[in-house]
């Protein structure tokens, strides 16, 4: 029934009501009280009937934020005949608007997976014939020179192919296999990892764990996240500098000497964002941990004073 049926209805009640005591004066009072009675009774039903609707939609707007936050969300609605015509408008706008993001989802990855695809195979293709004109005896200085310089692109361009793909990846499978994953353990390990690196630069590695941390993501995801962190410590260090890994029940920090800050911190987390002394670094590395946390309810926070830099992966409250 709609708002203006239902203010007709009311205002032939409280004119029939306003009639009828004119005409019985004795009955006007009683007629009064039952129109005045109608009045509240149909404004009720109508504060009911709209306070339904406002909660199906806050329902679904919620749900469809979900949706655009993790694709694989999306349930279609369990549709009751006996709710209004306005509800079912909800849930059908819900359906459409669901199955379309769905489908455009599917698409992009299903386009994400055959280009990585298509690229990389005349990336090693080129790759491999390099390497194989650099075994030759018969080039100049001058020939290794060129040589080597499409060597390096081509391997620079393999990595941004594949940094690409796992920015796509991470949005596809973020929620997959979610479990407790404890950053302490990934972080002993990644330091062997890198330890040759950092033995290499002489730079001093300060560990405080002051508790163990553990995250719900894919522990796939954690690993890349720690990785870049600590990849991006020792990338951008300088030669004998420190790098403070300090760990409690909910932060991770991590600091490391390094040059100044010479652009505004928030372009840190933007993609392609490079340093211009790196032209070789692919500035992507920052932008994957920025993502990793947004879709792993995890807050990332950069800072810089005096040329020691850090970053901080809080838990949300």
């Amino acid at each position: 029934m709609g708002h203006r049926t239902i203010i007709g209805i009311l205002v032939v009640l409280i004119g029939y009501g306003a009639i009828m005591s004119l005409i019985f004066n004795e009955q006007s009072v009683w007629i009064l009280l039952f129109a005045l009675l109608a009045f509240l009774l149909i404004w009720l039903f109508i504060w009911l009937e709209t306070r339904r609707i406002r909660y199906k939609l806050k329902y679904y707007k919620r749900k469809i934020f979900e949706v655009l936050r993790n694709i694989q969300k999306f349930e279609q609605p369990k549709y009751d005949h006996n709710t209004s015509k306005i509800g079912l408008e909800i849930e059908d706008f819900y359906d459409g608007i669901g199955r379309q993001i769905l489908k455009s989802f599917n698409i992009e990855k299903q386009f994400t997976q055959n280009a990585s695809h298509e690229l990389q195979t005349p990336i090693t293709v080129i790759k491999t014939s390099v390497e194989s004109l650099l075994q030759s005896s018969n080039l100049s200085e001058e020939n290794y020179h060129d040589i080597d310089t499409i060597l390096r692109n081509t391997n620079k361009l393999s990595r941004i192919n594949q940094a690409l793909v796992l920015l796509s990846r991470i949005k596809s499978y973020h929620n997959v296999n979610v479990e407790p994953t404890s950053v302490n353990d990934i972080l002993e390990q990644l330091l062997v990892d890198f330890e040759s690196r950092i033995e290499f630069l002489e730079i001093d590695i300060k560990k405080d764990f002051q508790a163990i941390l553990k995250l719900n993501i894919n522990p796939t995801l954690c690993e890349i996240l720690v990785s870049n962190l600590l990849n991006n410590a020792i990338k951008h260090n300088l030669k004998r500098g420190w790098i403070s890994i300090k760990v409690t029940s909910t932060q991770l920090i991590i600091s490391n000497t390094g040059k100044k800050l010479n652009r505004p911190p928030a372009e840190m987390f933007e993609r392609f964002s490079k340093d211009e002394s790196n032209p070789d670094a692919l500035g992507l590395g920052l932008s994957i941990v920025k993502l990793i946390c947004d879709y792993s309810n995890l807050d990332i926070g950069y800072y810089h004073r005096e040329g020691v830099h850090e970053l901080i992966v809080s838990k949300k409250i």
